[in-house]
């Protein structure tokens, strides 16, 4: 489940808060314990170069850092066209960065919705679900709610199906954004394993 771990420094990056109908961008790092474990003296160096990336990706279309735990990052966009914008600028600079400990892949989800707003914070069912969508991906995704692909007239937009996800009542049919600069991840998304029992 989201819990807002907020950081005054990143929160301020931006004046504007969006409010009413947000799209929201969760990420991740793939691996990050295992990475910690086995690059310990240098994985702070990496992280600095992601922070730096992500921060200057969110800045540049208007995004909204409204929560940070590690190496996850939470941010609210006044639209859906920004949120992927952004998205998609991040992982280009993160697949060319030169990484001086182990490169960084981020796993990305997108859901757009409307959220309780209070103190530059977030509340609301909605930010569950973006953040079930985003640990469902790979490093490299960027994976979309139906309700955020339906506000996208793309054609980079890729069908992944219908899927069970951890915690949600509901299931959700995922979408994931594919750009030519970005190689496809061939491995399936993380869902629950639905059984029916008489």
């Amino acid at each position: 489940m989201y819990r807002s771990l907020r950081s005054p420094t990143l929160a301020a990056m931006t004046t504007t808060i969006p409010t009413g109908t947000v799209s929201f961008l969760f990420t991740d790092v793939e691996g990050s314990t295992r990475l910690w474990e086995t690059h310990a003296d240098d994985m702070g160096a990496s992280l600095s170069v992601h922070d730096e990336i992500m921060q200057a990706g969110v800045a540049e279309h208007g995004g909204h850092v409204f929560s940070t735990a590690g190496d996850a990052f939470a941010v609210a966009f006044p639209s859906v066209d920004d949120a992927i914008a952004a998205a998609t600028a991040i992982q280009l600079r993160l697949l060319d960065a030169s990484w001086p400990g182990p490169a960084i892949k981020v796993r990305m989800g997108i859901h757009t919705g409307e959220a309780q707003e209070r103190g530059g914070d977030y509340f609301g069912p909605v930010l569950n679900r973006a953040a079930r969508i985003m640990s469902a991906g790979h490093g490299g995704q960027i994976l979309l709610s139906s309700v955020t692909s339906r506000r996208v007239d793309d054609d980079s937009l890729h069908d992944l199906g219908t899927h069970h996800l951890k915690d949600l009542a509901e299931p959700e049919h995922v979408f994931e954004i594919r750009h030519p600069g970005l190689p496809v991840v061939a491995a399936p998304i993380r869902t629950v394993d639905v059984r029916r029992h008489n």
